[in-house]
């Protein structure tokens, strides 16, 4: 059986439990028909100089799966050099790791840090691997000209290189990676996780108003999620409909500025009473929050695919969301949601509008994203891995690393 070494920062932990879930899930699925060991390093500074996680388990087992979480440096300054860090903090359990294993090929998912430290790896110990990018890795990172050439080099020299989206493959291309290289596989979606719950139970279950209309939005709140559009249009909204509720489910960062932004915003619009902020949710109370809502609203100013419309859908809840990312992939206009072709508030307030007079199919909405399951993500992904061993197998030794 094929031996892949999955490496990424991005995967869940007892302390992140929410990080990079979908990861967790495609590994899970990945490994029904490979063998598979997951290297997830954690950032970490000593004590007193960062609040991030140090009390993560180095090693845990979670459904068969070995996670494995190293520690490396990961100082707020000096991010051209933490792709460093990553390899150096990697490097060690890796050679143990790869001495007992015998890995095939390495599966790193993240353009930056991850991605440039995987590809010294795998020119240490001669390995072929695959790179999974995810947005900002290949929209945010490259606008910085030393980590830029790291991101290019590991891109191009990656036997394969996953897109979630057209929007990310060309990205990828802009960055200088061939065509032929590129495939496309997008995120799944947890179909016995994310499923149709009676809305009367879902609300009463989370103590929420049975005939307010109710607005969710769900994610990171940093300002590329663009919260504040949904919040400039409560206004008018509300003039419509005086019980309405936008209910934003996610984590704050550190620092909390955009969220201090937007509680401001809420008080100068007066729509104090309308808006109410909870903390991330594990995935089964997350699907309890979509069920609960009448219209899920993805307002982000960019998105690698949109998971999380994916998993509204799949609630059987219809979307309004920005052009972003994998969104027109998923989102049939006036079948399951609308595409709002601008970022605007006005635009906003039409299409919520729009949605919330109408009477919406919620098993046709299920249906519309039913072929974006794990298993199927899953089987295409070892597949991918099976091409890649085989093809680094059939090359000349002299031509591997030309």
């Amino acid at each position: 059986m094929l031996k892949v070494a999955t490496i990424t920062h991005l995967f869940p932990n007892p302390i992140q439990p929410v990080l990079g879930v979908f990861v967790l899930h495609r590994v899970k699925a990945m490994a029904r028909y490979l063998s598979v060991e997951v290297i997830a390093p954690v950032g970490w500074l000593p004590k007193g100089i960062s609040k991030r996680p140090k009390v993560v388990p180095k090693l845990r087992i979670e459904d068969g799966l070995q996670i494995y979480h190293p520690r490396y440096i990961s100082p707020p300054v000096l991010k051209p050099l933490e792709s460093l860090f990553f390899f150096a903090g990697t490097l060690s359990l890796f050679f143990l790791r790869h001495q007992k294993v015998g890995f095939n090929v390495l599966d790193t998912h993240f353009g930056y840090p991850d991605a440039p430290a995987v590809w010294i790896l795998s020119r240490l110990f001669r390995l072929p691997y695959v790179v999974t990018v995810r947005g900002e890795d290949v929209y945010g990172h490259p606008r910085f000209p030393l980590r830029r050439v790291q991101i290019e080099r590991a891109l191009k020299d990656a036997s394969r290189v996953v897109c979630l989206s057209d929007v990310t493959q060309n990205a990828c291309i802009d960055l200088g990676v061939s065509a032929h290289k590129i495939v496309q596989i997008p995120n799944g979606v947890d179909g016995d996780v994310f499923k149709i719950i009676d809305r009367v139970f879902a609300r009463q279950t989370l103590g929420l108003p049975l005939k307010a209309p109710i607005l969710l939005s769900a994610g990171w709140i940093i300002p590329r999620k663009g919260y504040h559009y949904v919040i400039q249009a409560l206004p008018q909204l509300c003039k419509k409909f005086p019980n309405i509720r936008y209910i934003i489910v996610g984590s704050d960062t550190a620092t909390g500025e955009y969220k201090r932004y937007l509680t401001a915003l809420v008080r100068k619009l007066g729509v104090e009473q309308f808006v109410v902020f909870v903390d991330a949710q594990p995935q089964e109370r997350l699907a309890l929050w979509m069920s609960a809502a009448d219209v899920f609203c993805l307002s982000s100013e960019k998105e690698g695919w949109g998971n999380v419309v994916a998993e509204a859908l799949c609630c059987g809840t219809p979307v309004i969301a920005h052009d972003v990312g994998g969104v027109y992939q998923m989102i049939a206009d006036g079948v399951n949601g609308v595409i709002l072709p601008q970022k605007s508030p006005d635009l906003w307030v039409d299409a919520i509008i729009k949605v919330l007079s109408k009477e919406w199919d919620r098993s046709g909405i299920r249906a519309s994203v039913a072929h974006l399951r794990w298993e199927n993500v899953g089987k295409q992904v070892a597949d991918l891995m099976e091409t890649i061993w085989r093809e680094f197998t059939q090359r000349k030794p002299s031509s591997q690393w030309s």
